[in-house]
């Protein structure tokens, strides 16, 4: 069978926002989004949605991690500044495609960047 055809077969089952061969909770550069309620910058919630790279075959567990590693966290990203980890988090909407993401941290922000795994094994 083809790498890309097993590839894509096996995403249904399990994804992550890390490269391939690097496992969730590694402190490599994240995905941002502020695709949400955040158009400059705030230190109240900003939300976003992330969307699979395939659909999955359930509504997987999803796990987030910081640019730190920290499970269940999230940076919250002031571009081309700084950047704040180990901030709030909230997962909600967890579909097929994409789920949604808020966080409520302290630090004046603009965006989320963080990492997943999706979990949706039999």
């Amino acid at each position: 069978m083809p790498y890309d055809v097993n590839l894509e077969r096996c995403s249904r089952y399990y994804q992550k926002s890390y490269e391939y061969g690097t496992y969730g909770g590694n402190t490599l550069t994240g995905i941002k989004t502020s695709d949400g309620s955040a158009a400059s910058l705030t230190t109240s919630h900003i939300s976003g949605s992330l969307s699979y790279e395939f659909t999955m075959r359930a509504a997987p567990t999803v796990s987030a991690f910081d640019k730190i590693g920290n499970s269940a966290k999230c940076s919250r990203l002031n571009p081309e500044t700084s950047r704040t980890d180990n901030q709030a988090l909230s997962l909600k909407y967890i579909g097929t495609k994409n789920f949604g993401i808020t966080s409520s941290g302290t630090a004046n922000a603009a965006c989320i960047d963080m990492h997943y795994t999706a979990d949706s094994e039999l």
